[in-house]
């Protein structure tokens, strides 16, 4: 079985990853995950990234991931859980037996990156995109019919309801 795990900056991917990892699961944290994803133009062509990112910048490119990657990613174990995100992450759903979408509010979103010390959200700009995105990114992926969990919840309890939830 193929899992993807998905969600805004901040939703608790690379958590879970960790946990799941813990518990034996082959599991892959994107954000880790060495030519997975790069940042591209509105033509999908890669792109040179600045040393800090604006919100100007962010709002006319794209964090993708490689599609031959994924693949890759999917073979190597009969049972594989992939937790991370990126703006093509919807033409991957069809590779996947279930998605599952971490879904937090605005409050949680602002307290988990005011406290990161690392990761996309961690800078006063990449803050600010992630707060902009949030409630775009939350409808649109639960119109897509996603299996929607309260991440908003202590991280045992997002964890168990991913794992009842396993075919």
């Amino acid at each position: 079985m193929k899992y993807l795990i998905t969600g805004i900056s901040a939703a608790g991917k690379t958590t879970m990853a960790v946990l799941l990892r813990k518990q034996g699961h082959t599991t892959y944290d994107g954000d880790r995950i060495s030519g997975l994803g790069h940042w591209v133009d509105s033509s999908a062509k890669p792109v040179k990234v600045p040393p800090r990112l604006t919100v100007d910048w962010m709002r006319r490119h794209y964090w993708n991931w490689e599609q031959e990657q994924v693949d890759r990613l999917l073979k190597s174990d009969a049972t594989v859980f992939i937790c991370g995100t990126s703006s093509n992450i919807k033409d991957f759903y069809p590779l996947f037996d279930k998605v599952f979408f971490l879904s937090i509010s605005q409050e949680t979103l602002k307290k988990r990156l005011d406290s990161r010390s690392s990761g996309f959200g961690k800078f006063k700009q990449e803050k600010v995109m992630a707060l902009e995105w949030h409630d775009w990114f939350e409808g649109h992926h639960k119109a897509l019919a996603t299996t929607v969990i309260d991440a908003n919840l202590p991280k045992q309890i997002v964890l168990k309801q991913i794992l009842d939830q396993l075919a």
